[in-house]
């Protein structure tokens, strides 16, 4: 078994669990640990705030249909 060393780690602030560095819930008890690892509440609201956005704000390019006897190449060619 590897040891991390101290700056690899990240402790869980509901219950100590050490987890995976980058984990967004705990391994032990399902803590959310996003605030944890700098992505914080600011980071959450606006990513919800994206749901609520028109889809035309995304510039949406016109779907291109392919036979389904296309080749992989003739599908990407478009």
């Amino acid at each position: 078994m590897v040891e991390l060393e101290s700056s690899q780690s990240m402790l869980c602030p509901a219950c100590g669990h050490d987890n995976i560095p980058g984990s967004d819930a705990c391994e032990d008890c399902g803590q959310n640990l996003a605030q944890t690892h700098g992505e914080g509440v600011e980071a959450e609201q606006a990513d919800a705030s994206i749901f609520q956005l028109p889809l035309s704000r995304l510039n949406p390019r016109k779907a291109e249909c392919v036979s389904r006897r296309a080749t992989i190449s003739e599908a990407i060619a478009l």
